[in-house]
């Protein structure tokens, strides 16, 4: 899971070596954001340094347990971004009013991604309509996001939010990290680090009650 430049050390002074949590294939780098958001992100760093070490141990965990964290049922930021495949049109979260929504923020440097993205593909395909899908490409330029999107032959829409602005408002600590919001725009969880076959399917069988199809 990964976030901006190269540059792991700088992501967190709390003592806590977050890099190193295997269950979630957590990578942290620092946005590369104006001062006023850097400040932000950092202050929003500490906070979830606890909260991805809380997604590492439910990994681990029973194949029973809940697999999602942040279950805060509060309203998702809403948006308006560019779509990554068609620049001149844009999606908002309003366009998916009314259904279950994975929206899952990546980059195309982010190493974890390229193994997550063809399984989110998969799930995608497999629910028929049943669960809407949006890729957030973050902290990114457009024509390699763009290139990466189709070298993975992606089906479901994706935007392009290059400052990582959306990425900051909803918290995150790195990339890739899935959030699941409920048809009437509430946040129903989120799982923080690259989703395995396992913890995909758990996820969208805990938030939205459905399960994938092979």
């Amino acid at each position: 899971m990964e976030i901006g430049d190269h540059t792991d050390s700088d992501a967190h002074n709390t003592g806590t070596d977050v890099t190193n949590l295997p269950p979630t294939n957590l990578t942290v780098r620092k946005i590369g954001l104006p001062r006023r958001l850097v400040v932000i992100a950092v202050v929003v760093t500490v906070a979830f340094v606890g909260v991805a070490i809380l997604q590492a141990v439910s990994s681990t965990s029973t194949s029973g347990s809940k697999v999602l964290v942040e279950r805060t049922n509060r309203p998702a930021y809403d948006f308006t971004l560019h779509e990554l495949a068609s620049p001149s049109r844009t999606l908002s979260l309003s366009n998916f009013h009314g259904k279950d929504l994975v929206l899952n923020f990546w980059a195309s440097w982010c190493v974890p991604c390229r193994t997550e993205m063809p399984l989110l593909e998969r799930a995608f395909a497999g629910l028929k309509g049943r669960v809407q899908f949006l890729g957030i490409d973050s902290n990114d330029n457009q024509v390699a996001g763009l290139a990466f999107y189709r070298h993975v032959h992606v089906s479901y829409p994706a935007v392009s939010d290059p400052s990582a602005i959306l990425a900051v408002r909803y918290g995150l600590i790195g990339f890739p990290t899935t959030v699941f919001i409920s048809p009437s725009g509430k946040v129903l969880g989120r799982f923080i680090g690259q989703l395995s076959d396992t913890t995909l399917r758990a996820a969208l069988k805990e938030a939205f009650g459905v399960s994938t199809i092979s």
